[in-house]
């Protein structure tokens, strides 16, 4: 009982502390206007789609899909598996620990299925799913999200919900930050939600910190992730999309 409390306080206190804190907007656009990767010069991007796929029917083509998950904050460790429609009605609205983090390059069916519903960009080199470094389905909780952590070049797509993102470019003083703070993607064994509340403060610090950006992203808008950016994820509502990963 006391478990459930702490965790609904520190729900009420995130969203009392995201009332006061300013957001840093990154570089906007629309998505259709990108027709090759150099424009976006490496500059984290918040590409407005309009015409992303809804989620009903982007739930309903995948159903029937078995998608691995994970406990949130370590979205790579997996820790079971069932269908995404019983994850996203009966587990997603009640346990926000648990976070939908699926290879869709090492299922053949959701590798046919996803690109038929959100379609590899005109812009990139890549031309098929299959060319790319790493493909997942990602669905969690409200107050869910992933902890700091880099990878390649990526486009997040957010079919629903709202998300907030921390980023900052890879530079040798901010890996210095990471490094020195015990931030680095495994070393944090709080939820992602309570990262924030703990290390705001130092992350928003004068001089802490290289171009640190704090944003919201909304449904039918796409993230651009250079690569190498440190970047963390909290889950503001229920959360369903994509991403696209490369090299």
């Amino acid at each position: 009982m006391f478990g459930i409390f702490k965790k609904k306080n520190s729900e009420k206190r995130f969203g009392q502390y995201l009332e006061g804190i300013s957001l840093l907007a990154p570089l906007q656009r629309e998505y259709s206007t990108i027709k090759n990767l150099s424009s976006l010069k490496k500059k984290v991007h918040l590409l407005t789609m309009p015409d992303l796929i809804a989620a009903g029917p982007f739930c309903s083509k995948l159903k029937e899909v078995e998608v691995q998950y994970a406990t949130s904050g370590e979205a790579t460790k997996l820790v079971g598996s069932l269908s995404f429609d019983e994850f996203i009605k009966r587990v997603m609205p009640k346990d926000n620990r648990k976070y939908v983090f699926h290879n869709i390059l090492k299922d053949p069916i959701a590798c046919s299925l996803i690109p038929e519903l959100i379609p590899m960009p005109s812009f990139f080199k890549k031309k098929t799913i299959r060319d790319l470094r790493i493909s997942r389905l990602f669905a969690g909780g409200k107050y869910s999200g992933t902890h700091l952590h880099i990878h390649s070049e990526a486009l997040n797509y957010l079919v629903s919900g709202k998300k907030l993102w921390i980023m900052f470019p890879y530079s040798d003083k901010n890996n210095r930050f990471v490094e020195t703070k015990n931030m680095r993607y495994g070393q944090i064994k709080t939820s992602a939600m309570q990262w924030f509340l703990d290390a705001y403060t130092e992350l928003s610090e004068p001089g802490a910190l290289d171009e640190l950006q704090v944003f919201i992203q909304h449904e039918k808008e796409v993230v651009y992730i250079p690569a190498g950016c440190h970047h963390a994820v909290v889950n503001l509502e229920d959360v369903i999309g994509i991403t696209y990963s490369w090299v």
